[in-house]
């Protein structure tokens, strides 16, 4: 199996505008050690070529996140909405997979400890303004 390339993202916002331009509106969670990822695999001819990803100390507060696309606002919620301003992405959690090693995620953090930046995720800054929406 190839290795897929990958691209760490800043903020939770940033992947869900790569969904929306890509129009997958399915958003995958594994837990990789102590990292929640949260990725969007994108294929060409039924092979993964790309991942786009961002990761967190801790999960999102639930199973859907709302892309409001008059706004850009970017919410959580456990709930489905009929707004046609929204766009719903399911959070599927990923048991088990044969897409790629998920060693492709902690790759780069080593780098990074071992280059002396903090590891300090950007994406905790996203679950600070990600609250459950009605």
């Amino acid at each position: 199996m190839a290795r897929p390339k990958t691209v760490k993202l800043k903020s939770l916002e940033d992947l869900i505008h790569v969904l929306s331009v890509a129009q997958i509106p399915l958003l995958h969670h594994v837990k990789v050690n102590s990292k929640h990822v949260y990725f969007v695999p994108i294929g060409v001819l039924g092979g993964v070529e790309i991942v786009y990803y961002v990761e967190s100390n801790y999960p999102l507060s639930g199973r859907f996140v709302y892309y409001n696309t008059y706004t850009g606002d970017v919410t959580v919620s456990d709930y489905v909405t009929s707004d046609t301003r929204v766009m719903v992405v399911p959070i599927v959690e990923v048991e088990k997979h044969n897409l790629f090693q998920e060693k492709i995620f902690y790759e780069g953090d080593r780098k990074e400890r071992e280059s002396g930046k903090n590891g300090q995720s950007a994406f905790a800054v996203v679950l600070g303004r990600s609250g459950k929406s009605k």
